[in-house]
């Protein structure tokens, strides 16, 4: 993933992959969203040590996968 300015973009290094997410239900609060990986079902974007990671999230990392949009 690369920044610049107050854009992320992800970008797969493998061939083949998409870097596509499927939008779900907040994992630890439903008035939230959580992001799941269309190349790697189970995993979710998630805040982890300041950056943004795609991991797989345990029950106690629910909250850090849970983003609150508006618009």
């Amino acid at each position: 993933m690369a920044h610049e300015g107050v854009t992320v973009t992800a970008a797969s290094s493998r061939e083949g992959s998409s870097s596509a997410f499927l939008q779900r239900g907040g994992l630890s609060d439903a008035a939230g969203a959580s992001f799941e990986s269309v190349d790697v079902p189970g995993s979710y974007l998630a805040l982890r040590n300041g950056g943004l990671v795609l991991a797989k999230v345990g029950k106690d990392e629910r909250t850090a996968a849970t983003f609150f949009l508006r618009s």
